[in-house]
């Protein structure tokens, strides 16, 4: 195998937060070219650790998305990708007039993964995702969300397999994942068995290191990932804007308006 399993499919992750972003930098980790839709302002969580984890290997693009220019961009940019992922509130893109049905008329074979709290369309779809309580337990500490790594992991495997149902079957589809329904599988084994009846607490072993693999733990044979670091937000926002076939001058338009 001389390239990585994913080269050649591009992907478009809007959102914030760490599950969309861990999904497509496994995306990206195995040969994806994913282009990171970020917020024209942003502060200094680009300076942190946790953001040069979770974005390195992608290209960025700081755009207006609740703009009219904006929304075309994204329009632009979804006729380029195969795939996109998202993790903005339940009912957000629809919200700023870009549904999943409205992009699909436009690509056919779009597949769209949404990650929210609950999932789409549910009585707690707008809920705040602490009250799944996956972000940790009053008095004990936490140092980053299970439950938003265990979505991400679930959405690229999801994104993965639905990619290769859409070369049999030649149509997209949205993809709808719940952080606390992949929380709850997690646990399964767990809750359904004797280990929680018989020890009150779950415990690490003695002695155990945290990883110094920063990167994807997969691995082939004949290959090695190549991946350039996280990027600054906005760093190719010219460069994605002629990609997709906007001339100089509508790109200096659209800095003008404030759109990027």
């Amino acid at each position: 195998m001389s390239s990585l399993p994913l080269d050649g499919l591009t992907v478009l992750e809007m959102g914030e937060g760490v599950s969309a972003a861990f999904c497509s930098k496994l995306l990206a980790a195995h040969g994806a070219e994913v282009m990171k839709v970020d917020p024209i302002a942003r502060g200094s969580a680009t300076d942190e650790g946790l953001y040069e984890y979770l974005h390195s290997g992608k290209r960025s693009i700081a755009i207006d998305i609740e703009t009219d220019d904006g929304r075309e961009v994204i329009r632009r940019l979804v006729l380029r990708a195969e795939a996109l992922v998202e993790n903005f509130e339940a009912g957000y893109l629809a919200s700023i007039g870009l549904p999943f049905e409205d992009l699909r008329r436009r690509k056919p074979r779009l597949l769209m993964t949404s990650i929210t709290p609950f999932g789409q369309g549910i009585v707690h779809s707008g809920d705040a995702e602490a009250e799944s309580r996956g972000a940790g337990t009053p008095g004990d500490r936490v140092g980053h969300p299970d439950a938003e790594y265990i979505a991400g992991i679930q959405a690229f495997a999801a994104t993965s397999v639905g990619l290769y149902a859409c070369n049999y079957q030649e149509v997209g589809q949205w993809i709808d994942i719940s952080v606390q329904a992949c929380l709850v599988a997690s646990l399964a084994v767990d809750w359904g068995g004797s280990r929680l009846i018989e020890i009150p607490f779950p415990v690490t072993a003695e002695g155990r290191r945290p990883t110094a693999e920063p990167g994807s733990s997969i691995r082939f044979s004949d290959v090695e990932p190549d991946q350039a670091g996280a990027p600054v937000p906005g760093e190719h926002t010219e460069e994605i804007l002629a990609d997709i076939g906007l001339r100089g001058d509508e790109i200096a338009g659209l800095r003008d308006r404030g759109v990027i």
